[in-house]
């Protein structure tokens, strides 16, 4: 659900940005007037970028999902049992797995 909504509101954004960008454009100088009122959008779109993290690193959690999710499935017995292993080794304890605790 995170990434979804990550990848939604930083893809939303920056076509509102790119958007609102062109429309000031498309006006000229009269783009830049207050009466037109693309300003007040403009600054607001803009900053919508910013609002509750930036759009590259809601890009960047939207694309780590799939890796995760692929190494968690993939490797997580493996990674699990090599940090009890390395665990166990530095506190020179035999115990189980169960009773391993991560500081």
């Amino acid at each position: 659900m995170h990434a979804i909504s990550s990848g939604l509101k930083a893809l939303s954004t920056d076509v509102a940005s790119a958007g609102i960008e062109q429309c000031r454009l498309s006006c000229g100088g009269h783009g830049y007037s207050l009466s037109s009122g693309i300003p007040k959008i403009y600054v607001n779109t803009t900053a919508a970028c910013t609002y509750e993290g930036e759009n590259t690193i809601l890009y960047l959690q939207t694309a780590r999902q799939p890796n995760f999710h692929y190494f968690y499935n993939n490797f997580s017995y493996f990674y699990n049992r090599t940090v009890v292993a390395l665990l166990k080794e530095r506190d020179g304890s035999d115990n189980d797995d169960k009773t391993c605790v991560l500081v």
